[in-house]
């Protein structure tokens, strides 16, 4: 069963049984979802990624699939795309995206990667296909690598994991700020 819920479907959800395919068009939403990781070293600089089929870099992470949890998502990427095989912590932001022509919204998840030490930087191995570089970087420096959204949910997913804190982001701002998105601007 649990290949009809999708390659990375989460056992523990197996028994529930698949969605009949007469019912997807029924339900289908279309909306994009992300996992990702916020990893720090020991001089608290972040874990970056520069993938090779889009301009930018990102956090560790991916494209939620069919039947996946954003946590086994999150695994799964990091084992894909970088070869490494860890623990995951706490959810520290869920973050909701308006619509980007001709991309509908989404959501995204960033866990809690905690501190990588030095011995697991060392086993990093890039997949080529999907990503050219990685490198940690300051707090500071996140505009000049990430669009202002995804720097303003890094910072936050940063200041979360120093504080034990989570956060209910809209597009990386706080929910209590009160903003509505009618628009993309960025």
């Amino acid at each position: 069963m649990a290949a009809q819920l999708g390659a990375g479907a989460d056992a523990r959800f197996a028994s529930r049984g698949s969605v009949p395919k007469s019912l997807y068009g029924q339900m289908s939403v279309h909306r994009l979802m992300g996992a990702g990781a916020l990893f720090r070293d020991s001089l608290d600089r972040l874990l970056l990624m520069k993938p090779t089929y889009k301009a930018g870099w990102e956090i560790p992470g991916g494209a939620i699939e069919v039947g996946e949890s954003p946590r086994s998502c999150c695994r799964r990427e990091l084992l894909e795309e970088l070869g490494l095989e860890t623990s995951i912590g706490r959810l520290l932001v869920f973050d909701w995206l308006p619509v980007n022509p001709p991309r509908p919204d989404g959501w995204m998840f960033v866990f809690d990667g905690g501190v990588l030490p030095e011995s697991s930087t060392s086993r990093i191995v890039l997949q080529r296909e999907e990503l050219e570089d990685w490198r940690f970087v300051e707090v500071s420096e996140l505009d000049g690598f990430l669009p202002a959204h995804r720097a303003r949910r890094v910072r936050v997913a940063h200041a979360c994991a120093l504080s034990g804190s989570s956060a209910d982001l809209e597009w990386g701002h706080s929910v209590e700020v009160g903003l509505e998105f009618a628009a993309v601007e960025e």
